[in-house]
């Protein structure tokens, strides 16, 4: 495909570069405010670990709205099997994979388990925002924010166990 470069005033079928940067950048903010939670704990994957993932996670998702998008318009008449599930997919498989390298795992503890959650949760609202569901993307990040920060105050006043 030749260079155009008026495409990069709409670099995305469907989207304007308004809508694009605006997408990313609710991704950014929303992830930042779980990533925030983990930095303030001192925990390694923090604020821009998390942001990264929403962004990347919301990018993965416009690219695959936009590649359908097209191959539909195509291929209008005719079948389609185009299936941007399989996008979703491979952006949580890609999550899951980053998520486990938080995990450690010494003789008596495992650390990690809720920051790779977190980091998971960073990519579902990545991916929420990405597809435009922007009511979604913005419940799930003040619900994963209360269980964060709450659910961590309740938890830590809990008596500890004695096995």
């Amino acid at each position: 495909m030749p260079f155009d470069p008026s495409i990069l005033t709409a670099p995305l079928p469907g989207e304007t570069l308004y809508s694009m940067i605006g997408k990313l950048a609710l991704a950014a903010l929303l992830g930042a405010i779980i990533g925030a939670e983990r930095e303030y704990r001192r925990h390694d994957a923090g604020l821009r670990t998390h942001m990264l993932m929403s962004i990347a996670a919301a990018a993965f998702t416009m690219i695959a709205w936009a590649m359908y998008h097209e191959v539909r318009i195509a291929a209008a008449g005719g079948s389609n099997t185009v299936d941007p599930i399989r996008v979703v997919e491979a952006v949580t498989a890609g999550v899951a994979f980053l998520g486990a390298g938080a995990i450690i795992q010494t003789r008596d503890r495992v650390r990690g388990v809720t920051t790779g959650a977190g980091m998971w949760t960073a990519g579902a609202i990545g991916v929420a925002t990405g597809c435009g569901y922007y009511s979604t993307a913005i419940s799930l990040t003040v619900i994963v924010f209360v269980v964060l920060t709450a659910i961590a105050w309740v938890s830590h006043r809990l008596p500890p166990d004695k096995s």
